[in-house]
């Protein structure tokens, strides 16, 4: 990813991917600022997809996407990809990521970012269990290997 979402300058690091046929992310970082609305969100996804990139995460390392932005913000990227997977990524430092995500979920972003309980929260990103046990009650399915987690 590039910290100041210029995604011409991850051109070459596609390109060089791509000639190795490895599977790309391209990810967006999130911030709270005038210049990142709903509308310059939609055109770094599109221009990632115009890259023929796997999928696109959404990166939030301060976890301030609030569940409000995520009900705006989300399901306008998934009509815009279309075929191209959204990806989430959302650390837990604001006490918001929990909900973002489970409103992600909803909006039909396939991937979460998530970490083993022991080491989820804080600084670091949503719980995987949680958010299963969660997704699972609101009807979402999850391919979460929970005895994998347990282990």
């Amino acid at each position: 990813y590039d910290p100041l979402n210029d995604v011409a300058s991850l051109t070459p690091t596609i390109d060089a991917a791509h000639e190795r046929d490895l599977a790309v992310t391209g990810a967006i970082v999130y911030g709270l600022s005038p210049n990142l609305d709903i509308a310059a969100m939609v055109e770094l996804a599109s221009s990632l997809k115009s890259q023929c990139v796997d999928s696109v995460c959404i990166f939030d390392p301060s976890g301030m996407l609030h569940p409000d932005a995520a009900r705006s913000l989300l399901p306008v990227l998934v009509e815009t990809l279309g075929q191209v997977p959204l990806e989430l990524s959302t650390h837990c430092r604001s006490g918001r990521a929990e909900i973002s995500v489970l409103e992600a979920l909803s909006f039909g972003v396939g991937v979460i970012h998530t970490a083993s309980p022991p080491v989820a929260g804080g600084p670091s990103l949503p719980s995987a269990t949680y958010l299963a046990d969660h997704a699972a009650r609101a009807g979402i399915s999850c391919t979460t290997d929970r005895q994998a987690l347990e282990e």
